[in-house]
């Protein structure tokens, strides 16, 4: 027969219990392949409506925790001879699955069988990604959980090396990932040693990829990558237009620009205001602080507050119609009078 358990911790499983008459009859029933998708059930038995020998049957865990009538997955990958350990793709598009038929290299030969499941549509997300440290592949520890009542939903690895990590979600739930290296003196990283994701997989009948690759850079390499330097800064005008307002022109304080924004940290910077972040068109991120300002006096009254925290290089930038600009272009064509 069929049974369940759960995992009632990290080593331990308990709750064992038989799933029934639906699945299992009096005859041989086996080789069970739960689809990582919380319903589907296939395996193998010598009962129901055999071809012969053992046959592959699939069923459906229903909203009420019945089962569908399983149903024979068919002609011609169930054989008159013993098919069983049936398992399914994340993307249920391919079937592997063992077989005594004629034609084989031995007694028992592996097979794949396109579609996986004639007409089935896993709502499932596989989560997949790459773990490096200062750009090589690294092996870190991975924990789900959900964000409505921070349990956990699973705990895994990334290959130590080649980095790689994958894992199955439901859909229609929010999570939060955590990710952290194993074997490193976390004293010699740059930023945090624990790297949080929250991502929200959509209520959708269909099979969802997310890609979420995951960076950690020691401070030595840090200090091997260019200083990012920005190239629209404000121009020195305070005295002729530090007070003047323009519709559509605004000044903000910037306070960072990074290609890798989460080694920045702006704890320091508590009670400046909220800190925003802006990717443009290069691909770097830019960090500004205390939100809009419509002089270039006040913009540079809160600067100064940032630099007084410890932010030595924070500067103004202007903003006119939602573009970058110098401010002397504006000046320059008449715009700023």
């Amino acid at each position: 027969d069929i049974y369940k358990a759960t995992l009632i911790n990290d080593s331990i499983w308990g709750n064992i219990e038989n799933l029934g008459p639906t699945i299992n009859t009096p005859y041989n029933d086996d080789a069970p392949f739960f689809h990582p998708d919380g319903r589907t059930l296939v395996f193998s038995s010598e009962g129901h409506n055999s071809m012969g020998g053992y046959d592959i049957f699939h069923s459906q865990l229903q909203k009420d925790g019945t089962w569908s009538t399983p149903i024979n997955i068919g002609f011609p990958i169930n054989s008159p001879d013993r098919d069983t350990y049936y398992v399914l793709s994340a993307d249920g598009k391919t079937g592997y699955f063992s077989s005594g038929r004629p034609g084989g290299n031995g007694l028992q030969d592996i097979y794949t069988a396109i579609p996986g499941l004639e007409g089935y549509k896993p709502t499932i997300a596989l989560l997949k990604g790459k773990i490096t440290l200062d750009n090589v592949p690294a092996e870190a520890e991975i924990i789900i959980t959900y964000k409505n009542n921070n349990t956990t939903h699973s705990k895994l690895g990334s290959n130590s090396s080649t980095g790689e990590y994958l894992t199955t979600l439901p859909v229609s739930k929010e999570y939060e990932i955590a990710y952290q290296l194993k074997n490193i003196n976390f004293s010699l990283l740059k930023g945090d040693s624990i790297i949080f994701e929250t991502i929200a997989i959509a209520d959708v009948d269909t099979f969802v990829e997310v890609n979420i690759n995951v960076p950690f850079y020691t401070k030595e390499f840090m200090k091997t990558i260019p200083v990012v330097i920005d190239t629209i800064p404000v121009v020195d005008v305070v005295i002729d237009y530090g007070n003047k307002q323009l519709e559509g022109l605004i000044f903000k304080v910037q306070i960072a620009a990074y290609n890798f924004p989460k080694n920045y940290k702006y704890a320091r910077l508590k009670g400046l205001g909220n800190v925003e972040k802006n990717i443009l068109d290069d691909k770097i991120t830019r960090f500004t602080i205390g939100g809009e300002f419509k002089t270039l006096n006040e913009a540079n009254i809160h600067r100064d507050k940032v630099v007084a925290k410890g932010q030595d290089d924070a500067f103004v930038t202007a903003i006119y119609k939602g573009k970058r600009v110098y401010l002397q272009q504006l000046i320059d064509e008449g715009i700023l009078k």
